[in-house]
């Protein structure tokens, strides 16, 4: 008797190259590609995906799916020797040694006791670990890769990953990395424009104002108001008598009392300013990441203002 072999859906593969090509945001291509590959029948539970980011305050990117969560994302500041979680991880051991796979049944060998996130992952009842890296423009495999993808693939299943499940998981791996490498250099182009030249006119160098001598005409007017005493006159004057000088502007705060600054900045403030970085007619976002001293209930610890025109 021929054993059926679930088999990802050319649809899937598709629709993984049109989410990157469609500029849809990192996590949800994951997050769907995660969820159509488990509707085909691959028994995932866990999948890792990380790569080096540019950016002036962190090294490197993490996305992960489990079937419980969802997709989760986390920073790194540093990914070198002087990380012991980096330095400890599968993907450190493979760069190391120029590997591309390396698979491990959790449940059985010995080499789990070797790696902290291993024995945690066999502690939570995961069975089998496939790890595929993916070096991008033949890029040479060290610790310090920058142009390349890591990828890793865990399931509960009692027996593991079957050949089949193996080979759904590489055929998908080759257009998500892709879709994926399109979105990471989009992001690093991003990052440096805005780091260097702002959003505003970062944006329009992206947008294609970058020819010598290119220029935009404004329409601006100068008023000059004494202010004096604004705060009688508002209290005086009906509403829509008074002027208003503010630009549009949104805030958004964020309580979390049991993280520090440093903490808040990498999984609260970074998140919200990259969800919101697209907006149209986003002007600037500022922010502060910082701990109250009396930690009521309502003290806000991210403040993020973000103006618009």
């Amino acid at each position: 008797m021929t054993q059926a072999f679930p088999v990802p859906h050319p649809d899937l593969v598709t629709s993984i190259i049109a989410s990157g090509i469609g500029d849809q945001p990192v996590t949800e291509l994951v997050e769907t590609a995660m969820q159509r590959l488990v509707e085909a029948g691959v028994p995932l539970a866990r999948v890792h995906v990380g790569f080096r980011i540019l950016h002036p305050l962190f090294d490197g990117m993490s996305i992960v799916w489990t079937e419980e969560t969802g997709v989760e994302v986390e920073y790194f500041e540093h990914l070198d020797e002087d990380n012991a979680t980096f330095r400890l991880s599968p993907f450190y051991y493979m760069l190391s040694r120029a590997q591309t796979e390396f698979r491990v049944r959790l449940d059985r060998d010995a080499c789990v006791a070797d790696f902290p996130l291993l024995t945690e992952l066999r502690d939570k009842g995961h069975t089998d670990y496939l790890a595929l890296i993916v070096a991008f423009g033949g890029a040479r495999l060290t610790p310090e890769l920058h142009d390349g993808l890591g990828t890793s693939w865990t399931t509960r299943c009692p027996g593991g990953f079957t050949e089949a499940h193996v080979a759904s998981m590489r055929l998908v791996l080759a257009p998500l990395a892709l879709a994926l490498r399109v979105v990471i250099k989009d992001e690093i182009a991003k990052n440096t424009l805005n780091t260097f030249h702002g959003p505003l006119v970062g944006g329009r160098i992206l947008a294609g104002t970058i020819k010598r001598g290119a220029g935009e005409r404004l329409s601006a007017a100068l008023w000059y108001s004494d202010l004096r005493n604004s705060t009688g006159l508002a209290d005086q004057l009906p509403v829509d008598a008074f002027p208003d000088t503010t630009p549009v502007q949104v805030q958004i705060n964020t309580v979390a009392p049991a993280l520090n600054p440093e903490e808040i900045e990498q999984q609260i403030t970074l998140s919200v300013e990259l969800s919101i970085g697209g907006l149209p007619g986003l002007v600037n976002v500022r922010s502060i990441s910082i701990r109250r001293p009396s930690e009521r209930a309502r003290s806000p610890t991210y403040l993020p203002l973000c103006s618009a025109q």
